[in-house]
């Protein structure tokens, strides 16, 4: 981590593919990576969460090029991707405000190769596009306090009360205000309470 608040992290994935002993329409494949299996594939994420609810995140992802099909040896182009999103979290809701392929990369996600235009019809390379820079805005609500995954099974085997369902999720959401308005000392006076009640 590089400071209090941040996360970095990243992944890089390596596929090899071939085909033995496979032939389509009197074309041999042998030896051929298998379609829509890209060699390498990366990304890096970095994030930046405040204890009070607030979250910024970015996604940079890099796929290698790969066929698009067993029919034809036809290649997609490598691409770059960029998303990002930025918002607010509590135990019960968070909305949060995300733009998907940021940098608006236009790459081609699949791709036909066939005969289709008079007179001639000669074969031509046809691709349908990927999706370009989207935006939205997400809002989620849950009636169950997400920071406390074992209330579920606890309810769920009688061993905890509706009421005191209702009081563990008041005693978290208290929990939350405290620590937003910055007061000292009640933060973990609230938390013993939360976790006697969960008991």
């Amino acid at each position: 981590r590089p400071g209090r608040y941040w996360t970095v992290s990243g992944t890089l994935g390596i596929l090899e593919t071939r085909f033995v002993d496979y032939v389509v329409v009197n074309r041999s494949l042998n030896g051929r990576a298998q379609a829509h299996a890209p060699q390498h594939q990366m990304s890096l994420s970095m994030e930046y969460r405040r204890p009070q609810g607030w979250f910024a995140r970015t996604d940079l992802q890099r796929v290698d090029g790969f066929f698009f099909s067993d029919s034809h040896d036809q290649r997609s182009e490598p691409h770059t991707l960029l998303n990002a999103r930025v918002g607010y979290s509590t135990a019960r809701w968070s909305v949060d405000l995300w733009v998907r392929n940021v940098l608006d990369e236009h790459y081609a996600q699949r791709g036909f190769f066939f005969g289709n235009e008079p007179p001639d019809f000669p074969d031509r390379l046809y691709v349908q596009q990927a999706d370009p820079r989207t935006a939205g805005l997400t809002v989620n609500w849950t009636l169950i306090d997400r920071h406390a995954p074992a209330v579920d099974s606890r309810l769920a085997a009688g061993s905890i009360t509706a009421e005191q369902l209702l009081q563990l999720s008041e005693a978290r959401a208290q929990a939350i205000e405290t620590a937003a308005a910055g007061q000292k000392g009640s933060m973990a006076a609230v938390s013993a309470d939360y976790t006697t009640v969960a008991q």
